[in-house]
């Protein structure tokens, strides 16, 4: 009983979030705008990875968090910015289908540079982005996955812009695929 009760809880949180993200969307699309508080980046992605556990799980897909700061603080908005690390969590996935499961990883990471940004990456282990997609992943419409829309690195670009950040896959990684995201320090 108790385990089908957190199966619910849950469902709910996720129905939730779901709903709470398809509004700001709404709202950031038809009036540009977005409210935004000091968080914690280091707290957003532990929510984060919390709320992907059971889908990972499901993938056969480790996720490793590296936060050596205590504190990475920026100002964003929390439900969208989890969007955006859920997103790329999925396609870190996703990209690994084809390989053994013990060879599924995910890599996050979170860093404070000196120019007054805070950073934070999402690698994965699979294939890496074809040469010839890399410049077309952030256009709507474009996707290399079968079946796939090809929307949601385009909406996760414009909700980071629209925090006055930056994202961008690192191009000097040897295997697999790196997705940095640049946000203002709080």
């Amino acid at each position: 009983m108790n385990e089908i009760r957190a199966i619910f809880d849950d469902i709910v949180a996720d129905d939730r979030r779901a709903s709470s993200v398809i509004s700001q969307l709404r709202s950031m699309m038809l009036k540009g705008e977005a409210s935004q508080e000091i968080l914690d980046l280091n707290d957003a992605v532990r929510q984060t990875v919390a709320l992907a556990r059971a889908e990972m799980l499901a993938r056969r897909t480790e996720v490793e968090v590296h936060n050596e700061l205590a504190s990475v603080r920026v100002k964003a908005n929390l439900v969208q910015l989890q969007q955006v690390i859920l997103n790329l969590l999925v396609n870190a996935a996703d990209a690994m289908a084809d390989i053994p499961p013990k060879q599924r990883r995910v890599e996050i990471a979170v860093d404070r540079s000196n120019n007054g940004y805070c950073e934070l990456s999402v690698a994965d282990m699979g294939p890496g982005i074809p040469v010839g997609m890399r410049g077309e992943v952030f256009k709507p419409f474009v996707s290399s996955k079968k079946g796939g829309l090809g929307l949601g690195l385009a909406i996760c670009r414009s909700i980071i812009e629209a925090q006055g950040g930056k994202l961008f896959f690192d191009d000097g990684v040897k295997r697999g695929a790196r997705a940095i995201v640049i946000l203002p320090s709080a």
